[in-house]
């Protein structure tokens, strides 16, 4: 019956609940006219939302917040914007992107995963050469690639890359032995009770190994004895410059460790 007279059977109910003659119930239909807060009337709600160009969702929205009907109907939508290297405006990331040729995802990608600058994100070719995405370590020695500089500290690629998503310091990322798992980023101290924010740091302090430190825990033996001999050492390059550790020696001469142990050095 409710289908022969188009009407849906919840209507039918309803009508009937509130009084109406069966005649009315299945022919009366609800009326679905709004004014807006000038008077002006509209057939629905969605014909006046889309009379003042606002979205009926966010129209709704407002009005679920307590805005009044004008201030729902008429506000400003807020225009979020960004602004590039050359302090050009955009209506957003994704149009930036856009303007200079680069898919919105490789864009965040580099933004937030890979932290490059924004000058650096936008500019680079997708798949450019290798030259122009090189990459520097913590003593400012600069590689033409990540992997490159993952080669040259003797660490997996996909594990500096997992430190280095998971903020570890560019050092400790590079240095940190990988057989040591994620204790040696972890607070710990020397054998005189000294703390040191990392392992790397305590390695750094005694001009020791990160790698011996590590082995040498692992294998349970005598830290005090490792990390107290040859505590004076010094070094010394080819001009007879003196350096109280090989660290201090490389880190004045901006040299990674691994590339310095890949050509040999002197230590006297």
């Amino acid at each position: 019956m409710c289908k022969a007279h188009h009407i849906a059977f919840c209507t039918y109910k309803k009508n009937i609940q509130n009084g109406m003659s069966l005649k009315d119930a299945l022919t009366s239909k609800k009326d679905t006219t709004v004014f807006d807060h000038l008077g002006n009337s509209y057939p629905s709600q969605t014909a006046m939302c889309m009379a003042y160009g606002i979205n009926q969702w966010t129209f709704l929205d407002r009005i679920e917040r307590g805005d009044s009907l004008e201030d729902a109907l008429t506000r400003p939508l807020k225009t979020y914007f960004c602004t590039d290297h050359l302090g050009k405006t955009y209506k957003s990331r994704s149009a930036m992107a856009r303007a200079y040729g680069i898919d919105p995802d490789i864009l965040s990608d580099r933004l937030n995963e890979q932290k490059w600058s924004l000058e650096k994100a936008l500019t680079t070719p997708v798949g450019a050469p290798r030259e122009e995405l090189k990459v520097k370590d913590h003593l400012g020695n600069e590689y033409l690639s990540i992997k490159e500089m993952a080669k040259a500290y003797k660490i997996p690629l996909k594990c500096l890359e997992y430190r280095l998503r998971n903020k570890m310091p560019l050092e400790e990322a590079l240095m940190l032995p990988v057989d040591h798992g994620n204790a040696g980023s972890k607070p710990c101290k020397d054998h005189l009770g000294n703390e040191f924010k990392s392992m790397v740091a305590m390695a750094r302090y005694y001009g020791k190994s990160p790698k011996a430190i590590s082995a040498c825990i692992k294998s349970g033996g005598n830290l005090k004895k490792l990390l107290a001999e040859d505590r004076i050492a010094e070094y010394t390059d080819h001009l007879g410059n003196i350096f109280a550790s090989k660290s201090a020696m490389l880190k004045h001469y901006q040299i990674a460790q691994g590339t310095f142990d890949n050509i040999g050095g002197a230590h006297s």
